[in-house]
């Protein structure tokens, strides 16, 4: 697994930046929320929600209702998800670096850390760099200091976010890019994704012919809809563990 790897790595080099004993306190992760841990929908009207409330109410624990500035979004955990912001609490510091504004960001960090023992405010949001374009982040926003780099790993779906050739140090070396998770089909509400790259959603895809059902102006019945579910569970299954990474 990349993840034990890069830690492995961290411990026993840093390019000579930071003792391993002080990594043990100071190594990082820095974790992009939409489509790498999650994947969020807004509904655009009333039938779609009470399509997605459906859903929600079949899966509970895994789908949530979010609401942010009177907004009420939808969101999908990643198969396995708290197991795996559980295991990386014990190995890094865990940070979010998102590229949606700072309201969505918190909000959705309190569905993943209830307790807020694992990322305890670490949050940086696209509020927190306007200098910096909307579709760029930059690792010196957690840290200033070049040193502190060499203790800290991202996960990431958007390679090109971290991409910066002209910069001195490019983060991109500090990525693990993960496959883009998807949950939600696409007739049924708008995809938060603040840095859209244009990647079609490859469970949406596999059933259009299906999903065409939500998008209808009336609700489907309980069977054909159940129906969908099953299918939307069984291609979520196949979603990679990040344990595995």
């Amino acid at each position: 697994p990349q993840l034990a790897k890069h830690r492995g790595l961290l411990e026993t080099d840093a390019d000579g930046k930071a003792e391993s004993s002080a990594l043990d306190e100071e190594a990082a992760l820095v974790l992009d929320l939409d489509h790498t841990l999650l994947h969020t929908t807004l509904p655009k009207d009333q039938t779609q929600t009470g399509k997605l409330q459906r859903i929600k109410s079949g899966l509970e624990g895994t789908v949530h209702a979010v609401t942010v500035n009177d907004y009420t979004y939808y969101t999908k955990l990643r198969p396995h998800l708290r197991s795996f912001l559980a295991a990386m609490a014990e190995m890094f510091e865990l940070y979010v670096y998102t590229a949606g504004d700072r309201a969505y960001a918190e909000s959705i960090a309190k569905v993943l850390d209830e307790s807020g023992r694992w990322f305890s405010g670490r949050i940086v949001s696209r509020d927190d760099y306007a200098d910096v374009p909307a579709e760029h982040k930059k690792l010196n926003k957690i840290f200033p200091i070049d040193e502190h780099w060499a203790t800290a790993l991202i996960l990431d779906d958007n390679c090109d976010t971290w991409d910066h050739p002209s910069d001195a140090r490019n983060p991109r070396e500090n990525l693990i890019h993960v496959v883009k998770y998807n949950f939600w089909p696409r007739n049924v509400g708008e995809t938060h994704n603040p840095v859209n790259d244009g990647a079609a959603p490859p469970i949406a895809a596999a059933l259009d012919s299906e999903a065409g059902d939500l998008s209808a102006e009336e609700l489907p019945g309980e069977a054909e809809f159940d129906a969908l579910v099953r299918k939307l569970l069984e291609a979520d299954a196949l979603d990679r563990h990040l344990l595995h990474l």
